[in-house]
């Protein structure tokens, strides 16, 4: 079993987006305590979102299951989007999309599971529209 913390935690507050390295306890991405097996020798996997979260564990995984990992920003709510964009640009982020605001992490890590295991060999030169329901021209 694992060690992690459980709440209680201690009262904390940080402006949007937050930062990750700010958290007390830090969340467990992997950095130190995902070892992995090779499972992903000879796959290319794309990842958006690896900043922080979901998004950065994913990645440190597939990296470390042997994959060549590339990252790429979407419609996905990140803190990379909040520090890169004008405040403007920010406060309507992801509106536009037909469900009507921006992805979270978590919704987009299946896709990557899905890319990146055995039961998706046969899948090649796919796009998926993780887009909101925007759709992809």
């Amino acid at each position: 079993m694992n060690s992690y913390p459980k709440p209680p935690f201690k009262t904390q507050q940080q402006p949007v987006p937050g930062e990750q390295r700010k958290m007390d306890p830090l969340p467990d991405c992997g950095e130190q305590t995902y070892k992995g097996s090779g499972r992903l020798a000879n796959k290319i996997a794309l990842v958006t979102g690896a900043d922080s979260g979901i998004g950065r564990a994913v990645a440190i995984a597939f990296a470390r299951e042997g994959a060549d990992v590339a990252v790429s920003p979407g419609p996905i709510r990140t803190p990379l989007i909040v520090s890169t964009m004008t405040e403007d640009s920010v406060k309507d982020f992801g509106g536009n999309t037909p469900l009507g605001r921006p992805g979270q992490p978590v919704e987009v890590a299946p896709i990557y599971v899905l890319l990146a295991s055995d039961e998706g060999s046969y899948i090649s030169g796919e796009r998926y529209g993780v887009t909101g329901g925007k759709p992809i021209l």
